[in-house]
């Protein structure tokens, strides 16, 4: 039986594959037809890349290519049988899985393709039927129930309505779970059915959860920006409708008004400009009749009154 070498791919039990022809060609088995089986072996590690190629196409994490004493060395002892059911007129492929197997030994041939000798791993059937349909059911309707949150759930909606059972759900979600490739192993290796759907559901309530804590914080951090545009746009609002009253009418602007405008048309440097707003501050929040009400008044007098502006021209012609 040739045996496929795969990484970083979850492939179980019962779920129909699609591959594209690049693909195939990359396994260099160019002679299998429709109706052949196959074993897909997983590497360890990433598949190692040939002297010469470029690295752009490299997989990311390989090593070079080299050839091992044993070939069971590269991968796990557990593998997924499998049907080549048909090839379309591109050269594409549709697989379907059968069963897990035991490889016993992976043989070089002169093709370079891999011989396989492998024998089924039995399932240790530890729940029902009934309950793993149920399992499934109610993952199947939460999945269903957390797209609806999103603009895209209607297209996805499509692709959770057409999984069959639970492993498809998992071949299918696996890429955008946050679980390692030993985690995806152990869930291919699991002998106890119980023990397999529950880490199987872990990994895809987990994505779950992840995924609503992160739309969460991207809707918490989007009203805290229309907060501060929505402030800041009433405050020039109210800016310019002030001005607007001060210029109507000029004998009723406050103080506090007075001062302000007096500082910004000052001139004053930095330093002078954080003691002003300082002082100005506290008289707004003392209030006219406050003790302290006229030495501020008098301070911010005094140093608005300050030719800053000429300072600063003769400063920079000395």
């Amino acid at each position: 039986m040739i045996a496929i070498p795969i990484h970083d791919t979850i492939l179980l039990p019962d779920v129909t594959f699609f591959f594209k022809k690049e693909t195939f060609e990359e396994w260099e088995v160019e002679s299998l037809t429709a109706g052949d089986e196959i074993v897909f072996a997983f590497l360890k590690d990433e598949p190692p890349y040939e002297d010469g190629e470029p690295e752009e196409k490299r997989p990311a994490g390989a090593k070079p290519e080299e050839t091992p004493e044993d070939l069971m060395d590269l991968i796990y002892p557990v593998g997924v049988r499998a049907r080549l059911e048909a090839i379309d007129n591109e050269g594409n492929l549709k697989i379907r899985t059968r069963n897990r197997v035991d490889i016993l030994s992976l043989t070089e041939l002169e093709s370079g393709a891999v011989d396989a000798k492998v024998v089924e791993r039995p399932d240790v059937e530890d729940i029902t039927p009934e309950e793993q349909s149920q399992r499934f059911e109610q993952l199947k309707k939460d999945y269903l129930n957390f797209v609806k949150m999103y603009q895209w759930g209607l297209w996805a909606r499509g692709f959770i309505l057409q999984w069959k059972n639970i492993y498809e759900l998992v071949c299918t979600m696996a890429p955008y779970f946050s679980i390692t490739w030993e985690e995806k192993v152990a869930i291919l290796t699991e002998d106890r059915v119980a023990e397999r759907y529950r880490l199987i559901e872990q990994a895809a309530y987990e994505f779950i959860e992840m995924a609503r804590v992160h739309s969460e914080a991207e809707n918490q951090q989007q009203k805290e920006s229309e907060s501060i545009y929505r402030e800041n746009a009433l405050k020039k609002q109210i800016e310019i409708l002030q001005n607007e009253l001060d210029e109507m009418h000029p004998e009723n602007i406050s103080d506090v008004r007075q001062f302000q405008k007096k500082i910004e048309e000052s001139g004053m440097n930095e330093t002078a400009r954080k003691e002003a707003d300082k002082v100005l501050n506290r008289m707004k929040q003392e209030g006219q009749n406050s003790p302290e009400a006229g030495m501020l008044h008098d301070y911010l007098d005094y140093l608005t009154a300050l030719p800053w502006k000429k300072v600063i021209i003769q400063t920079q012609n000395c």
